[in-house]
């Protein structure tokens, strides 16, 4: 049976709105537990200030670095919009670090087949993060064990 582009539309909305909740996840195990469901054992990812990646291992060791800096992080879909099997998410993090709010701006593309993502492509400028993770000496005992964490795996 020939897919129809509804029947796409249908799946790439379902995805976005996973993907949202998994966002909305109040710790980093939910989150995990949820985006795992989402993605394919053999995903590729990229993101700023993270190794690439393949496998679910690798989604787990990005977020794990994201989750110890930022423990309390979460993530709200702004915009989003496909292109056949292409979501363009465009998200909005927000976070305590240092104990002051930090937020930015991501926007993931996502490559889908039959509805998990096969693909994680993260593109945000990571300069202000990095700058306010400096000017904040009270978070750097967290980039310390996140970085230390990356190292000993």
């Amino acid at each position: 049976m020939t897919e129809t582009t509804t029947d796409r539309d249908r799946r790439n909305r379902r995805f976005v709105a996973e993907f949202a909740e998994g966002w909305a996840q109040p710790d980093f195990e939910g989150f995990i537990a949820h985006f795992r469901d989402l993605f394919d054992a053999e995903v590729r990812l990229s993101q700023p200030l993270a190794p690439d990646g393949v496998g679910h291992e690798a989604l787990l060791e990005q977020f794990r670095r994201l989750f110890m800096l930022i423990p309390d992080i979460s993530g709200t879909v702004r915009r989003w919009a496909t292109r056949e099997d292409e979501v363009f998410i465009e998200l909005e993090l927000t976070g305590t670090l240092g104990r002051k709010p930090i937020s930015w701006t991501a926007c993931d593309l996502v490559v889908l087949r039959d509805g998990i993502a096969i693909e994680r492509r993260s593109f945000f400028d990571p300069t202000p993060l990095i700058l306010t993770t400096l000017r904040r000496p009270s978070a750097w005992p967290r980039l310390l064990r996140s970085v230390v964490s990356r190292r000993a795996r």
